[in-house]
C-alpha cells in the first residue's frame, strides 16, 4: 500500500521540484536583468556588483532551507516559502548606495 501511494505522487513531486527550478532560475534571470540599473543608481563599479550578486543568490538559497524544514513541520496549511523568500530582497531594495 505504502508503495503504491509513493508511485502516485511522483508525478506532483516532479513537478514541484520543476516549479521551484523554475522560480529559482527565475530570480536569478530578474537579477540578472537589474544589474545594469543597480550599476547605474548605486554607482556600484563591476566588482561591487559582483558582490550584490553574489550576496543576493546566497541569501535566497540560504533561505529556501529554513522554508523547506517549515513545510515539512507544518505541511500545506501554512506557505512556508513566502516569508524567507522575500526576507532577503526587502533590506537589498532599501538601500541607497552599494557601500
Amino acid at each position: 500500500m505504502i508503495a503504491a501511494r509513493a508511485r502516485n505522487t511522483r508525478p506532483a513531486t516532479l513537478a514541484v521540484c520543476l516549479a521551484a527550478a523554475f522560480t529559482t532560475l527565475l530570480d536569478q534571470s530578474s537579477l540578472n536583468t537589474a544589474v545594469p540599473a543597480l550599476r547605474t543608481s548605486l554607482g556600484a563599479g563591476p566588482g561591487t556588483i559582483g558582490w550584490i550578486v553574489a550576496g543576493y543568490s546566497l541569501s535566497f538559497g540560504l533561505a529556501l532551507v529554513p522554508g523547506g524544514r517549515l513545510g515539512d513541520a507544518h505541511g500545506r496549511k501554512w506557505p512556508p516559502g513566502a516569508p524567507p523568500s522575500t526576507c532577503p530582497g526587502s533590506p537589498c531594495s532599501r538601500r541607497r548606495s552599494a557601500a
